[in-house]
């Protein structure tokens, strides 16, 4: 859950003070603190907590990939707890700063991804409109890393992050003009007269 919570907050469209952050981190309302075994832990926790963060923004500046922790190569069917956790944080991270994460909700591109990333919650019906298979959730684990780098370049340029596709222009072919495939006779007495392919 710690490691979505902070690659949203390192990827998203701004990241917000680690004072602001290390509360969510405690799950406590007015900042409050864990009850720490001496100064020593809590430098270290926090220390551990910011270095976390640091590697991730590398990664994101270096465009690299990043695997969630807990998710690397792991069997779909196992990775279903884990998985609802890291997806539980990702997701609070990006409610805490709704209004900065709409313009990636807004892309037709961005949402798509995002509710990819929702599918891996158990009782989630909004991506396949039903539950994921366990395949299904596989497929997407597997396409997190890039998922994630996409997000994190949306910010940067996102036309880069969802090119547009170019319309495929087709030529169209008159019945008399010479059959395209090359026969050498008339469209209309050579492939016009072939059935349409029957689409899979």
């Amino acid at each position: 859950m710690l490691d979505g919570f902070l690659i949203a907050l390192a990827i998203g469209p701004r990241m917000i003070s680690p004072e602001e952050f290390f509360a969510h981190v405690w799950g406590t309302d007015d900042g409050t603190q864990p009850d720490w075994d001496g100064e020593t832990q809590q430098r270290y926790v926090q220390e551990l907590i910011a270095r976390i963060v640091e590697a991730i923004t590398r990664r994101k500046q270096a465009g690299a990939a990043h695997v969630p922790i807990g998710l690397d190569g792991t069997d779909a069917a196992e990775a279903g707890e884990a998985a609802a956790d890291w997806v539980d944080g990702f997701l609070f991270a990006t409610e805490l700063l709704e209004d900065d994460w709409q313009p990636l909700f807004d892309a037709p591109e961005g949402l798509e991804d995002t509710l990819a990333i929702q599918a891996l919650l158990p009782d989630d019906t909004e991506y396949f409109e039903r539950e994921a298979t366990t395949k299904e959730r596989g497929e997407i684990i597997a396409r997190l890393p890039e998922i994630l780098r996409r997000i994190a370049n949306f910010w940067l340029s996102p036309e880069k992050a969802y090119p547009r596709r170019q319309p495929v222009r087709v030529e169209k072919v008159g019945r008399n003009d010479p059959c395209p495939c090359g026969s050498g006779q008339k469209y209309k007495k050579c492939c016009a007269l072939k059935p349409p392919p029957v689409m899979h």
